[in-house]
């Protein structure tokens, strides 16, 4: 009995000592939920780094590290992925240098698998150099969450590389990067590659390079999903370039945006350079855009059987064939024809249009169009407007250059055109299809003929009745539908879709000014005003909430 009372002490005692030991390899805590360990210093760091065995536990940063000479190899690996828990407690991790070019999985966090998190913690001064899945924070999340994350320095590897984030297929909310981005193939400024990933909030201002599927915040997005983020910079590729998103593929992409300097050689578009049956929703673009080959647009470089609804784009795009103010080639099939130059839609095949429009200075060769330069094999147009300048050789027209075998219904259009053979004021040539209730400026046109359409003074294109005679259906009346798709300030502006007006533009002309702030002026203070559409914010009265949401849409110049 002694000698085993001895030994269960003895056990005791060396598991005390065991744990001590351990919680001693940090400044605190035992890796429980509840006790994270605690990383304050750059020897805890280190710890964390050598011990494997830690990857699945719960830590949390108390202090700003500076990691500058030290030798860091990633938290993380293949076949040793991190699980566990790192909460940044809002400090910062400078001086982050990793030299692995001929390593995958590269990143402060190589491999970040299932249940692992991130959150609340920035990397600055990053200088990180890999082959494939090469990320600022994170080389490869599989799974993990990233939240309130950001890296700021340059990264560079070859395929799947990104400022934060290598490799995603896991969800990133309220992240960013900024700096600089290189690789070959899927490279982004925040994301390399998005496979099945969920990205929120977020966004990038980097200078980003690479020869396939570049973006300014994703490089390649299959089946993911991007909601509210943007991206600013510039991106320089070759194939699948854009300003957003370089490849989407089945993915989603709501509300977003980039402001962007894009150029390439094919696929080149201000959001999206190649959209292959993704789904773009609310989205605009807005930089100047330039290809040197096919598939350049101020939105979308080529649309394959993609789905694109109430977005816009304007600025600037140059190429040289199926080029577009919103998409340079939109097809649903193979295409053997010749490629074409547009404002809105490069070649539309067997593919359907609505509710979008383009402002964008558009210059191309053959088949040039405001709208689409080429529409054929039972496309469908409807509900569109193009305002941009438009310039080509021969088949140019204000909305389409020409237009084979399709229906086009209410679109309208009022930009300049120039060019050689076979110019019309709203359709180049028309060959079997259908032109329906469909109008153009002959005046800021320069041109009184067309292959389809009606011709109109520009006092009459902004008379509500040359539309509502003709079928269109608008705001305040119920025999041409109830859909309300269409608003006029008549005298002052063209029509416009009701969806890009802002809820703060009550009275002509179109755009939010003085007359609308007397508009809410008005109601201030009133009881009864809650029932009036001067409360912006719905909550029954008029006052300072809704006075700054009304600056809000006034200093966006909307």
């Amino acid at each position: 009995m002694y000698k085993s009372g001895f030994s269960i002490c003895a056990i005791l005692i060396f598991l005390f000592i065991l744990s001590a030991a351990l919680q001693a390899q940090y400044s605190g805590g035992s890796g429980e939920p509840n006790n994270p360990y605690k990383i304050s210093t750059v020897a805890d760091w280190q710890t964390l780094m050598k011990t494997p065995s830690h990857w699945d536990k719960h830590f949390i940063l108390t202090a700003n590290l500076d990691l500058q000479g030290i030798m860091l190899s990633p938290v993380g690996n293949n076949p040793k992925a991190f699980t566990g828990v790192f909460d940044g407690n809002g400090h910062i991790i400078r001086n982050v240098v990793l030299q692995q070019p001929d390593s995958q999985c590269v990143g402060l966090f190589g491999y970040v698998d299932q249940n692992g998190q991130i959150c609340k913690i920035g990397l600055e001064n990053v200088e990180i150099t890999g082959s494939d899945l090469v990320g600022g924070l994170v080389g490869f999340c599989n799974s993990g969450n990233l939240d309130n994350c950001y890296a700021v320095g340059s990264v560079s590897g070859s395929w799947c590389v990104g400022g934060l984030v290598g490799d995603n297929s896991g969800s990133l909310t309220s992240c960013y990067a900024t700096g600089s981005v290189s690789g070959d193939r899927n490279v982004g400024g925040l994301v390399g590659d998005n496979f099945f990933g969920n990205l929120n909030d977020c966004y990038a201002a980097s200078f980003v390079t690479g020869e396939k599927c570049a973006g300014g915040l994703v490089g390649g997005n299959m089946v993911g999903n991007l909601t509210a983020c943007y991206a600013t910079g510039l991106v320089i590729g070759v194939g699948a370039v854009g300003g957003l998103v370089g490849w989407n593929v089945n993915g989603t992409v709501n509300n977003c945006c980039s402001t962007i300097t894009a150029s390439g050689e094919y696929d080149i578009g201000g959001l999206v350079g190649s959209n292959r049956g993704g789904i773009l929703t609310f989205c605009y673009a807005k930089g100047s855009i330039e290809g040197t080959g096919f598939g350049v647009g101020c939105l979308v470089g080529m649309n394959d059987k993609g789905s694109i609804t109430a977005c816009y784009a304007t600025g600037s795009v140059n190429g040289r064939s199926s080029v577009g103010g919103l998409v340079g080639l939109n097809k649903a099939g193979s295409v053997n024809e010749r490629p074409n130059v547009v404002d809105l839609v490069g070649l539309d095949k067997e593919g359907s249009i609505s509710a979008c429009y383009a402002i964008c200075i558009v210059s191309g060769e053959d088949s040039v169009g405001g709208l689409v330069g080429k529409n054929r094999s039972k496309a469908s147009l409807i509900d569109c407007y193009a305002a941009g300048s438009v310039s080509g050789n021969i088949y140019v027209g204000g909305l389409l250059g020409s237009n084979d075998d399709s229906v086009v219904t209410a679109c309208y259009s009022t930009g300049s055109i120039n060019g050689e053979n076979y110019i019309g004021g709203l359709v180049g040539g028309d060959y079997n299809g259908s032109i329906i209730a469909c109008f153009w400026d002959i005046e800021t046109s320069g041109w009184a003929t067309s292959a389809g359409g009606v011709g109109r003074t520009t006092a009459e294109m902004k008379t509500r009745s040359t539309f509502t005679n003709a079928g269109w259906d608008f705001v305040g009346e119920t025999e041409n539908g109830t859909e309300d798709i269409w608003s006029v300030c008549e005298g002052t502006n063209y029509p416009r879709l009701t969806w890009q007006i802002p809820s703060s533009d009550w009275l002509c002309p179109d755009g939010v000014g003085m007359e609308d702030f007397s508009y809410l002026a008005q109601f201030w203070m009133i009881p009864e005003a809650g029932n009036t559409t001067a409360d912006l914010d719905k909550n029954n009265a008029v006052g300072i909430s809704d006075l700054l949401l009304f600056c809000e849409q006034w200093l966006r110049g909307k």
